[in-house]
């Protein structure tokens, strides 16, 4: 019957979009992991160097070479109470909340992207070190600025002509940054932002949602967002928690397999209706 036939249909599509979107924030999710990494392998490797030299200007030549070939923006040395001198001698302080622990005392590489009180648009990248001086300043850990929007830029490419809204967020609802430049205190909490916008989820129903998407690698759902359709695609970054989500409307997804399933229903109508006419010819 032709309900059959659009409830197969309909599960066709929802399963070969599911692959496509699958595909796709795989690939994102595995640039952004390894866009990650690499500036925490190149900043274990900078430490045997900043170990052994005593020199500061061969330090600060050092340093602004590879600032130079790098995509960091500015480089810090870090002392245990959060206060950072940069080659250029500049001081300030870190705002690196809980993570200042996890540095100094359990000895751990940290990343935060609200570590610069008047450059929260930065992550910031930390690593501890054995202490040493730089000049005046002692310091026990070193840190690199890494502008947001490289991590825009990648969110931004492959994901549907800019139809599509994605996010970095922390398995609790905080944003680390979406495609469109917002982060932090500029958007709500995710959950709760997905909770009010949902004709499906509430703030009552939404827990066993959020679990699956924080306790699985990557999947799809569909969703309602103020009577629009849209899947919803999740891929575990493999970094500080960090999940990639995709919100894409399904027009847009299914654009392609809605062409051809009306190609296809209207091959079918016409086989039936030549069949029919054959039927009368012959009888």
């Amino acid at each position: 019957s032709a309900y059959t036939y659009n409830a197969i249909s309909s599960k066709l599509i929802f399963k070969e979009s599911a692959t496509h979107l699958n595909e796709i924030y795989s690939q994102v999710g595995n640039s952004l992991s390894n866009l990650l990494s690499e500036n925490w392998n190149a900043m274990d490797m900078w430490l045997p160097y900043l170990e052994d030299t005593d020199d500061d200007k061969k330090i600060r030549t050092y340093i602004e070479n590879i600032r130079r070939i790098g995509a960091f923006t500015d480089f810090y040395f870090l002392d245990k109470d959060g206060s950072y001198c940069t080659i250029d001698g500049n001081t300030g302080r870190m705002d690196l909340g809980r993570n200042m622990r996890i540095l100094m005392e359990e000895g751990k590489n940290v990343v935060s992207d609200t570590a610069l009180i008047d450059r929260s648009e930065l992550i910031v990248f930390a690593v501890p070190c054995p202490e040493n001086k730089y000049g005046d300043f002692s310091y026990s850990a070193i840190a690199i600025s890494f502008n947001n929007d490289d991590i825009i830029s990648l969110l931004s490419s492959n994901t549907f002509n800019n139809m599509a809204t994605n996010y970095i967020v922390y398995p609790d609802g905080r944003v680390v940054v979406n495609n469109k430049g917002e982060h932090g205190d500029e958007l709500s909490n995710f959950w709760r932002m997905l909770a009010d916008s949902s004709d499906n989820l509430s703030q009552d129903n939404i827990h066993p949602y959020i679990a699956e998407i924080c306790y699985n690698e990557s999947g799809v759902n569909r969703l309602t967002l103020g009577g629009k359709a849209y899947y919803l695609a999740y891929h575990s970054i493999g970094f500080k928690d960090w999940i990639l989500i995709g919100i894409v409307p399904c027009s847009v997804v299914n654009e392609n397999i809605n062409r051809l399933q009306t190609i296809t229903m209207s091959a079918s109508v016409s086989v039936i209706a030549l069949i029919c006419t054959l039927s009368v010819l012959i009888s």
